[in-house]
């Protein structure tokens, strides 16, 4: 089944072409159609500072500073729009989309390479994730490469080989820490790969240990891994699960195909007694272990389990619904599954990708219907930097002063700059919170139901805005409030 890559290298040079432009198009659709997300402004914000300062800032923060420092350089080159920040993650996933092919096409043949390739493009979660200035289309590229070359390693070790693998796996964990769970992976395959002549293990296991205790050094010189912080989510459930494999299917249609095409080669495999590829359970240990181990280590020591957090073994699942297809003994079968298969997946794609709150449109409201001598509060504080890029750009692009600057044209974030010592420093608030069934909100409600009239309560997508008139004091004591 395996074939030669390298015979079919001006192939490789059309499928390429092919590949890149169906990507490109692909996942730079709406590319700027959402709002930026709390993590993705924060991201964008710190990153126009000094590269010290961004690297400052890793240390106080679970993600490790390699992804901050590339996509620093690159909002210093190109800006901080929506669409200059996520054309990296597009690139990226571009860059995976070809990687998959490779490695799939080096280890199972052309036919798995280009179905798996395609898998993974239109892919929703892969999607989803290029339309985000975050992290994890750059972490699917390193997950790659480090599978990609361990493979190598297995069919022959060389020291640029192995030093390539120690390399690329430490990148890989210095962009997610979660994808440490991989090595469990890794670890396991290299062994069983070299039962036989367990001394050859031994070079690509010390590489394994290499990248691992790069990333024990930084772990041990910050200040973030000293700290016990709370998750804002719980250990895993069954429909947590269940959740994570559909969303990583795409829906639960494809994982129902899926299933059926592995009992039709099972059955296919029993009567037929056809010899199973060598290589497909190597496929399984990267998809099924660190999909446990992150399981596992969220019930035991700290609740990790989240689609993004284990992303890494998405591409496992796309290559392995390809080979599964390519399995089948009918050509014409396999063309119609294949089809159906990317057409699921394509249907299932969010095209107008979800916003976790809709600031863009929120902010634009407010600032069209706000009366003179009205305030915006903004709940919870810390949005402040999603705000600011969307009520003031000049504002985000100053980081050192974004809340001077925003306070000093009337947005706050202190309840006490907008009500104090029972006097409203304001004829109209305007609120706008977000979060609020996980965080604690700033506003006394109870006392503006008191001291206020609520004009106008509008929800955008993840937003809410409450507009409120202050009531005022007449000289016979009465409250009122203008019209």
């Amino acid at each position: 089944m395996v074939t030669e890559f390298g015979k079919y290298s001006h192939r490789n040079g059309l499928i390429f072409a092919v590949l890149i432009i169906v990507a490109s198009l692909f996942h730079t659709y709406n590319l700027d159609f959402s709002s930026y997300d709390l993590d993705e402004a924060v991201h964008i914000w710190h990153a126009q500072k000094s590269y010290l300062e961004v690297v400052e800032q890793a240390s106080n923060d679970p993600n490790p500073p390699v992804y901050n420092l590339i996509i620093s350089t690159w909002v210093k080159t190109f800006g901080v729009s929506e669409y200059a920040t996520r054309f990296f993650s597009v690139i990226m996933g571009v860059i995976g989309v070809l990687l998959m092919y490779i490695i799939a096409a080096r280890n199972f043949g052309m036919a798995v390479g280009i179905l798996a390739a395609l898998l993974y493009c239109f892919s929703p979660i892969q999607f989803r994730f290029t339309h985000l200035a975050r992290p994890y289309s750059m972490l699917m590229v390193t997950v790659l490469l480090s599978y990609g070359m361990l493979f190598e390693c297995l069919k022959k070790q060389s020291a640029i080989k192995l030093i390539s693998y120690m390399l690329l796996t430490a990148i890989m964990i210095y962009v997610h820490p979660t994808s440490v769970f991989n090595l469990a992976a890794q670890g396991l395959i290299v062994l069983i790969h070299f039962r036989k002549r367990i001394l050859d293990s031994f070079p690509v296991l010390l590489a394994m240990v290499g990248s691992a205790a790069s990333f024990a050094i930084w772990m041990l010189s910050i200040p973030y891994f000293d700290r016990n912080d709370d998750m804002w989510f719980a250990a895993p459930n069954w429909s947590d699960i269940w959740y994570v494999i559909t969303v990583f299917y795409g829906s639960d249609w494809v994982c129902y195909v899926h299933l059926a095409i592995l009992a039709m080669i099972g059955l296919q495999f029993v009567f037929n007694r056809e010899k199973k590829p060598n290589e497909v359970w190597k496929v399984f240990f990267w998809l099924l272990i660190p999909f446990v181990v992150s399981v596992v280590f969220s019930h035991l020591i700290k609740p990790v389990f989240q689609d993004k957090y284990i992303l890494s073994v998405q591409p496992a699942l796309m290559l392995l619904i390809a080979i599964s297809i390519v399995s089948i003994r009918s050509v014409l079968a396999r063309i119609a599954i294949a089809m159906v298969m990317l057409a699921l997946m394509i249907s299932a794609v969010r095209f107008e990708p979800y916003a976790e709150g809709d600031w863009k449109n929120a902010v634009t409201y407010v600032k069209d219907t706000r009366q003179p001598n009205g305030k915006i509060f903004v709940d919870p504080w810390y949005e402040f930097r999603t705000l600011s890029y969307y009520y003031d750009k000049h504002m985000f692009e100053t980081p050192d002063s974004t809340i001077k600057l925003l306070a000093f044209d009337g947005v706050h974030f202190a309840w006490h700059d907008v009500y104090e010592k029972d006097q409203a420093k304001c004829d109209f608030l305007y609120i706008l919170s977000c979060h609020e069934d996980v965080t604690e909100s700033l506003v006394d409600y109870a006392l503006l139901d008191t001291v206020a009239v609520l004009l106008e309560e509008r929800t955008f997508t993840g937003v809410k805005l409450r507009s409120y008139e202050f009531k005022r004091h007449t000289n016979s004591g009465e409250q009122e409030v203008e019209n």
